[in-house]
């Protein structure tokens, strides 16, 4: 019984690491070929603080993933697009580091912290998707 309880957590190891690498594999493509759009829907990194070194980057989709500190990726400053639709993140005060930020999506948050959202002065298309929402003023 021992083994098989092995061979299961190797799997699951296995499984961890590869759910990983598929989307560092994505970040060193775009790395590579200097691309303006990453799109890590669904493929989280181990380490989001390394995409502050892809300046070439203005289009940035982190939907469906573990991402859960704006802070991380603060150096970021040249997007002007931003998807973080599902994911962890809670505390949305670090949006005031995206001065160039144009398009912003942003969803599966706690609806109370909506009006503490320091948006840029630069958005012109916000798409906020909640289960709830009673009131929209801002």
């Amino acid at each position: 019984m021992g083994a098989v309880l092995s061979l299961v957590f190797l799997s699951a190891c296995n499984f961890q690491e590869s759910r990983f690498s598929g989307g560092q594999n994505v970040v060193d493509r775009c790395i590579e070929t200097a691309c303006d759009t990453l799109d890590l829907d669904e493929l989280p990194l181990r380490n989001y603080s390394q995409l502050n070194e892809t300046r070439h980057v203005t289009t940035l989709s982190l939907q469906i993933t573990d991402f859960a500190d704006l802070e991380e990726i603060s150096g970021m400053t040249q997007l002007r697009e931003l998807r973080v639709n599902e994911t962890d993140i809670q505390d949305f005060l670090g949006l005031s580091a995206f001065g160039n930020l144009e398009v912003l999506w942003v969803s599966g948050f706690d609806p109370a912290t909506l009006g503490r959202m320091p948006f840029p002065p630069s958005i012109s298309e916000l798409g906020i998707g909640l289960e709830t929402l009673e009131d929209v003023a801002m």
